[in-house]
C-alpha cells in the first residue's frame, strides 16, 4: 500500500499515555505507541507529535489558582509527556526529539520550526511540547500551528471515539457519526472535538483534519494510509456534506 500522506502531526491526549491500573502514565502504553510511531518511520513517514498534559495536569480546572499559572504548569505536564515518550523511542532504537515552545535547553533538542523540519527529514520522530508557549491557548491549536510550520500533510487527531459526531455519543443516543464534513460544518454546529480557533487555522490553510479513535494503536497507520477510519474535516470541494445521513444533527434532547 502507499501511503496516503507523507509528513504528519499527530495530535495525543495526555490521558491516552494512562491506564486505570498504572495510572497518568503507563509504560506498556507508552511502549505500544513507540512501536507505531516506529513502523511508520520504517515507511519513510515524517512524524510530528503533540501530546497534551491532562493526565498529569489540566490548565483550565484550577480555579482556586491564578489562571496563566495554571497554564503554563499545563505546559509543563505536556513537556514531562513528551520527554517520556523520547525516552520509550529511543530506548527502542530509534531517533527522537523533543521541540518545545518554552525555553527548557537543559532538557530538549531545540526550539525552532527549522530544527524541527531537519529533525523531521532526517528520520527523527519529533515530539512537540509546551503548546504555543503562551497560556489560553489550547494544545490543539498549537498542534496545528505546528502542523502548518513544519508543512505536515494532514492532523490526525486519535481520541477515546471513532470520529465526530453530530452531539456527544456518550450522551446522545441518536448522534450520528460523520464521515467526511467541512470545516464550516464543524464550526457552524460547535463540534467540539476541536477548538473553533484550531478548525479556523485548517480551513484557513486547507489543512485536513482526520478524527479517529486511537485504539487499537495500529489505527494510526491505517489513517496515514487512507484507509476509511474515522471522520476527515477537510475543504468544501472534497467534503460531502453528511445531511443526507443525518436526520437533524440537533436531535431534541441531545
Amino acid at each position: 500500500m502507499t501511503p496516503q500522506y507523507r509528513r504528519i502531526l499527530l495530535k495525543l491526549s495526555g490521558e491516552a499515555l494512562g491506564s486505570d491500573d498504572n495510572g497518568c502514565m503507563d509504560p506498556s502504553v507508552l511502549k505500544q505507541l513507540a512501536e507505531e510511531l516506529i513502523k511508520l518511520r520504517r515507511d519513510n513517514i515524517e512524524i510530528g507529535v503533540v501530546v497534551g498534559g491532562g493526565n498529569i495536569w489540566r490548565g483550565a480546572e484550577a480555579p482556586w489558582l491564578e489562571a496563566s499559572t495554571s497554564h503554563y504548569m499545563g505546559m509543563l505536564a505536556t513537556l514531562m509527556n513528551a520527554l517520556a515518550l523520547r525516552a520509550v523511542v529511543e530506548s527502542l532504537g530509534a531517533p527522537s526529539a523533543v521541540i518545545s515552545s518554552l525555553n527548557v535547553t537543559d532538557l530538549v533538542d531545540g526550539l525552532t520550526t527549522r530544527q524541527a523540519i531537519k529533525g523531521m527529514r532526517a528520520g527523527k520522530i519529533v515530539f512537540f511540547a509546551a503548546g504555543t508557549g503562551q497560556p489560553y491557548v489550547t494544545t490543539d491549536t498549537g498542534a496545528v500551528l505546528w502542523a502548518l510550520k513544519t508543512d505536515a500533510d494532514v492532523v490526525l487527531k486519535a481520541t477515546k471515539v471513532d470520529g465526530i459526531y453530530s452531539s456527544d455519543p456518550m450522551k446522545c443516543a441518536h448522534a450520528v457519526r460523520y464521515d467526511r464534513i467541512t470545516y464550516t460544518q464543524a464550526i457552524r454546529d460547535e463540534l467540539k472535538v476541536m477548538d473553533l480557533t484550531a478548525f479556523s487555522l485548517c480551513m484557513q490553510y486547507r489543512l485536513p483534519i482526520i478524527v479517529f479513535k486511537l485504539t487499537p494503536y495500529s489505527n494510526i497507520r491505517r489513517a496515514v494510509f487512507g484507509e476509511a477510519i474515522g471522520t476527515i474535516v477537510e475543504e468544501e470541494n472534497n467534503a460531502k456534506t453528511s445531511s443526507q445521513r443525518c436526520r437533524n444533527t440537533h436531535e431534541k434532547g441531545c
